[in-house]
């Protein structure tokens, strides 16, 4: 199969995930990097205001590289203060899509919220020239938890 999994990660959650996936799969994998870390509580709550102002954040590596021979995109991203987290969103934005199958996997505290969350998914990937093929919600942790792999193998079968 061909594609590539983008994944952005803060406490190790995603990167779990991305690693269930990608041995399923059998495809690669790119973490999304920032420029500037946040660690801390200070850095907890700035990464929320990020969140909340639907701010872009810089990401280093230039990942949107590896999008061009790909035709399936996986992006496997938290949901913070309910939005796509600043690091995915700063992804997406400068990604050209055009041509490519999108299928988004959010980890967030309550997997039953966000109709918010989709609609603005599929726009910004529409914004991107990119088609949704798929768009999951699954439970990850909470700010600082982070699940046994085990857990994110058992997710990862339910991925087509």
């Amino acid at each position: 199969m061909s594609g590539k999994i983008f994944y952005y990660t803060k406490y190790g959650n995603s990167a779990l995930f991305a690693e269930s996936l990608s041995e399923k799969k059998e495809i690669s994998t790119v973490e999304l990097a920032v420029a500037k870390k946040r660690k801390g509580r200070i850095g907890f709550m700035m990464s929320g205001y990020e969140s909340v102002r639907r701010k872009k954040i810089e990401l280093i590596n230039n990942p949107w590289d590896q999008v061009a021979d790909e035709k399936t995109i996986y992006l496997i991203f938290p949901i913070w203060a309910g939005n796509i987290a600043p690091a995915m969103r700063a992804f997406i934005l400068g990604a050209d899509f055009e041509g490519k199958e999108i299928i988004g996997i959010s980890l967030q505290a309550d997997p039953n919220a966000g109709a918010k969350i989709d609609e603005e998914f599929k726009t910004i990937i529409r914004d991107s020239n990119g088609t949704v093929k798929a768009l999951y919600k699954f439970h990850g942790a909470g700010p600082g938890d982070v699940q046994d792999k085990s857990y994110y193998d058992k997710l990862a079968t339910q991925i087509d």
